[in-house]
């Protein structure tokens, strides 16, 4: 299959969860998600493109994106990209249309990279943002008794250099972080609730 239905380049790519059927989600530097559907799994050379909404802009490219796993939640995405910003949208189905639930706000460049913590057995969400300004940091997402979204800051993590990517284990324990200077560091909570580097494996 070819899709080119974009009108920029193709800055990220992500399946959906396996309980949302089989989709996945693109973002481009035209600052729109697309979201394409297989509707015969057995013939993956037809996609038909379900919906797009736009999360940025030409100036403020989109750059990445990372589903929320969880089967209990209505489809949620959380995007970031060449601004200091993550957004956490949410797919309204009511009046089918993608919405902004929450902004994720603190770092001081472009947001390089998001991932979204497999959620097991927490009655909350974690998601990790890379920035070019050297800093990791960690959002615990809950929901308060009227349904709204709320946002907490849960740790902030320092690299010497820009962090380029960030990725969680399957059990949403251990944060791992690349950047400029070549190593990879696993981060996970201690007893006293904190984030500390547990290794790191630096170029030979």
């Amino acid at each position: 299959a070819k899709l080119n239905d974009n009108q920029g380049s193709v800055t990220d790519i992500k399946f959906a969860p396996r309980h949302q059927g089989l989709s996945f989600a693109m973002c481009s530097a035209d600052g729109y998600i697309r979201i394409y559907v297989a509707e015969d799994i057995m013939n993956l050379n037809n996609w038909t493109l379900s919906e797009k909404f736009q999360v940025g802009s030409k100036v403020n490219e989109t750059t990445c994106l990372s589903w929320n796993p969880s089967r209990f939640d209505k489809p949620m995405l959380v995007v970031g990209g060449h601004g200091e910003i993550a957004k956490v949208w949410m797919r309204d189905d009511e009046r089918r249309q993608w919405r902004v639930q929450a902004e994720l706000i603190k770092h001081k460049g472009n947001i390089n990279d998001v991932c979204w913590s497999p959620c097991l057995g927490r009655s909350y969400h974690l998601i990790a943002t890379a920035s070019s300004d050297t800093q990791i940091k960690i959002w615990r997402l809950s929901k308060s008794e009227t349904g709204e979204v709320k946002v907490e800051c849960e740790a902030e993590l320092s690299q010497e250099t820009e962090v380029w990517r960030c990725a969680w284990n399957i059990t949403g324990t251990i944060l791992a972080t690349s950047g400029d200077d070549g190593a990879v560091r696993l981060w996970k909570k201690n007893f006293q609730g904190k984030y500390i580097c547990i290794s790191n494996l630096e170029k030979e």
